[in-house]
């Protein structure tokens, strides 16, 4: 099975399985490097500090010296910033399924 994986300027996402929990998650990588060193430490204490049903919950993290793996709640929602590119404006009920 080939799941798709998603990279940005500093991270890789992908989706993977919880074989224990038998959920889909999504596991995002991030090579560390000493000017973000900072703000890896910081995502990472936010997200796990954080709980909130339209924030996806960070549920592990596993650290070595040259990257880190997190583990978040998947959203299969797609991207908000291209839609609201594309719509602009959203009614109310179209806001609370975004």
């Amino acid at each position: 099975l080939e799941l798709p994986e998603v990279s940005g300027g500093f991270s890789t996402v992908r989706i993977v399985f919880s074989k224990s929990v038998k959920e889909a998650r999504a596991l995002k990588h991030v090579e560390r490097k000493p000017a973000t060193e900072w703000h890896l430490r910081n995502e990472i204490d936010i997200n796990l500090f954080v709980t909130h049903p339209n924030i996806a919950r960070l549920y592990d993290v596993y650290d070595n010296t040259s990257s880190v793996h997190m583990v978040f709640e998947l959203c299969n929602g797609g991207d908000l910033a291209k839609r609201l590119v594309l719509e602009k404006i959203f009614s109310e009920p179209d806001a609370l399924i975004v």
